[in-house]
């Protein structure tokens, strides 16, 4: 069984891909930072000197090197049976890229659609993908650059609308027929102990609360065991176990018709 898993070296994808190496699963790591890949492969064969962990390089901001990189996994892997969507990024601004995307929305957004679609997934494969509670606090869903680089806030800006915009267009994508045996959910792991939760870009009083927050372990353990769980509910958004609405913060068809219009620049 192959899981491929994006930022593997990050607090919850170490425990991630840990817990997926005991049980068994050959984990293909999607990573930015080669050199924290090689520490992470050189501990996994010390501790696992059997598993299988195989790596890519890719910068998840750049769309044709994450059309490279599916390139790169297809030329050596068959099947992906599990896909786990857990690079997340968060800035203390808002950039906007070359191809004309916020920097957040292309990252935590558009490249887990992106690896949706292009990977060889299995027609029966579980995506699971990282979602934050932060969305809630979207008052109405914005993507344009220029609109977050003057209205920019930590959290509850371009990290929390770019959250709210993947659990929308992966329950869209839910629908479609290419996807209907497969089970596709975005999961909030909590309040946990990474490095994101530290950073400059989260306010302050989430940096004052971190002590409080679950060990990557922990949110590890229990984010696998919710995607396990026989039955769920394809394009479901579930919070601490259970189903809960995605809210309803924009015009969807603007939304899907913005998805549209990017995804077309990915072949």
């Amino acid at each position: 069984m192959n899981a491929l898993i994006t930022a593997s070296y990050s607090a919850i994808g170490q425990a991630l891909t840990r817990q997926l190496l005991h049980s068994g699963y050959r984990v293909i790591a999607l990573n930015r930072d080669a050199e924290r890949t090689e520490q992470q492969r050189q501990q996994v064969q010390t501790e696992l000197p059997n598993a299988e962990f195989h790596e890519v390089i890719v910068d998840l901001g750049n769309p044709a090197d994450i059309r490279r990189a599916i390139q790169q996994v297809y030329s050596s892997h068959e099947s992906i049976d599990m896909l786990i969507n857990n690079a997340g990024f968060a800035g203390d601004n808002s950039v906007e890229l070359a191809h004309g995307v916020e920097q957040h929305f292309q990252i935590n957004t558009l490249a887990p659609l992106q690896l949706l679609e292009q990977l060889p997934l299995h027609k029966q494969s579980l995506v699971v993908n990282l979602g934050s509670s932060a969305m809630q606090m979207v008052n109405k869903l914005q993507w344009d650059p220029q609109w977050h680089r003057v209205h920019f806030k930590k959290m509850s800006g371009p990290y929390a609308h770019s959250k709210l915009a993947l659990a929308t267009l992966m329950h869209k994508e839910s629908q479609r027929d290419v996807h209907r045996q497969r089970t596709l959910l975005t999961i909030d792991p909590g309040p946990t102990k990474s490095a994101m939760s530290l950073s400059a870009a989260m306010p302050g009083w989430v940096r004052l609360l971190r002590p409080l927050f679950r060990s990557p372990e922990s949110a590890a353990a229990k984010l696998l065991q919710i995607a396990f769980t026989p039955e769920q509910v394809s394009g479901s958004y579930l919070q601490g176990g259970k189903i809960k609405p995605i809210p309803s913060r924009s015009h969807n068809s603007d939304l899907f018709q913005w998805h549209q219009q990017v995804r077309s620049t990915w072949a």
